[in-house]
């Protein structure tokens, strides 16, 4: 036999009263017959998860339940304390990773390093900023009557700022650097100042007239490098 709707019945039906109230203010009595009929559709898992019984504190509390869709970060700026814990994290995982000793299996690797830490503690090292990687950063000793004529130093250095940018700053004019060197302390800050050498006298000469360059938002204070007694 083919399947039929269930019809209502109207001895069953339920006597609904309502007030409404119509524009100009007057208000009416609504009485209303509710027919209602029942259907059986398939159980869904919405119906199980209802079912199921809760454990731990989630015991009565539906709003335990899990959702089924991602939870979903907004961005809010300092208003949204998600956001907040977040970014707190994070910060604190990478401060915990940068102090995790490594262990260098290579020992062609753990020779340069040795010699990045040394070059670092020996203040007649220079760094050159020809380019970003290990082997393009060549150390030199340079000489002292040399930084008298071709060297300058550069104060009110941001903590941003790179050898490379330095480099770039200069051989922009047409001035070449042979070496840029900015002291870092122990937590990778700048000290507020750097040197750089330049391939000829003229250059430095120029660099020192000019007296200020912009970086970013910081103007770079020049003057002439002193000579090392």
């Amino acid at each position: 036999s083919e399947y039929q709707e269930p019809k209502p019945s109207w001895d069953t039906a339920k006597t609904e009263i309502t007030f409404e109230v119509d524009a100009d203010g007057n208000r009416f009595e609504v009485m209303r017959k509710v027919r209602s009929y029942h259907v059986d559709r398939p159980v869904t898992m919405a119906d199980i998860r209802a079912k199921l019984a809760h454990f731990g504190k989630g015991k009565g509390d539906q709003s335990t339940l899990v959702s089924a869709e991602p939870p979903l970060a907004l961005e809010m700026g300092s208003v949204d304390q998600f956001e907040r814990e977040s970014r707190a994290e994070v910060k604190r995982m990478i401060h915990e990773a940068s102090g995790i000793d490594v262990a260098v299996k290579d020992e062609h690797l753990r020779i340069v390093r040795e010699m990045e830490e040394k070059a670092k503690k020996d203040p007649r090292v220079v760094r050159s900023g020809a380019g970003s990687t290990w082997g393009a950063i060549a150390s030199k000793s340079t000489d002292n009557r040399e930084q008298s004529t071709t060297g300058i130093r550069i104060r009110n250095l941001s903590d941003d700022i790179t050898q490379e940018n330095l480099s770039r700053i200069f051989e922009g004019r047409g001035w070449i650097t042979k070496n840029v060197r900015i002291p870092r302390g122990d937590n990778n800050q700048t000290r507020g100042f750097a040197f750089v050498i330049f391939e000829e006298a003229w250059m430095a000469d120029a660099a020192i007239k000019e007296g200020k360059f912009h970086f970013k938002n910081v103007v770079l204070d020049v003057s002439r490098a002193e000579t090392r007694t």
